[in-house]
């Protein structure tokens, strides 16, 4: 991602409060935050992954979609430009963005 900037990633496995993530790194080519744990995931387990970044908005980001509707003011006669970002991840495709931990 273009001008990534990742404040923190945590992975708690649901009910606790421990951060599983030791140490993490973005692959500054591609859209890959690889992240080091400091003990295997458990198998059947359900875990929380959190982060606060920011980016700045760019076309080529994968499953981000930007979109633009024209108004008129009835007034003046002007035609205003609005955009829309939006993102979508249907449940087929969650696992594309979120890997899954398998023992």
């Amino acid at each position: 991602m273009k001008q990534l900037r990742l404040a923190y990633v945590t992975l708690t496995r649901f009910g606790t409060n421990n951060n599983l993530i030791s140490d993490w790194t973005i692959i500054p080519t591609s859209e890959i935050l690889l992240c080091r744990l400091r003990e295997r995931c458990i198998k059947d387990e359900e875990y929380i992954f959190q982060s606060d970044y920011t980016a700045e908005l760019d076309r080529e980001m994968a499953g981000f979609y930007l979109s633009r509707y024209n108004v008129t003011n009835e007034t003046t006669g002007e035609v205003i430009t609005h955009n829309i970002g939006t993102t979508h991840m249907q449940v087929k495709n969650q696992g594309k963005s979120v890997e899954k931990f398998y023992q």
